[in-house]
């Protein structure tokens, strides 16, 4: 059985994607887990709807940590998804 995907809207489930894979690049095993919140998470999204999400470390991040986080957030506001500049 293949996994439910996190949401109804293919492109955001795109977006999701590729923040879940830089953040694990990025953290490595320092996280533990990355949640969608807010109306995404509830169920009560619309097309105007920003995207909340949360990810879980085991620790403090470190400035090196930081960085690569800092970097992975402008890349992915250039991605060519509306969902990438919420």
């Amino acid at each position: 059985m293949q996994p439910a995907e996190p949401t109804p809207d293919i492109e955001l489930n795109t977006v999701l994607a590729e923040l879940t894979r830089q953040t694990l690049e990025a953290l490595g095993a320092s996280l533990l887990a990355i949640y969608l919140q807010g109306s995404f998470g509830m169920g009560g999204w619309d097309i105007y709807s920003d995207v909340d999400f949360m990810s879980v470390v085991q620790d403090d991040l470190s400035p090196a940590q930081l960085e690569k986080l800092q970097v992975m957030h402008a890349r992915l506001f250039h991605l060519p998804s509306q969902w990438a500049q919420h």
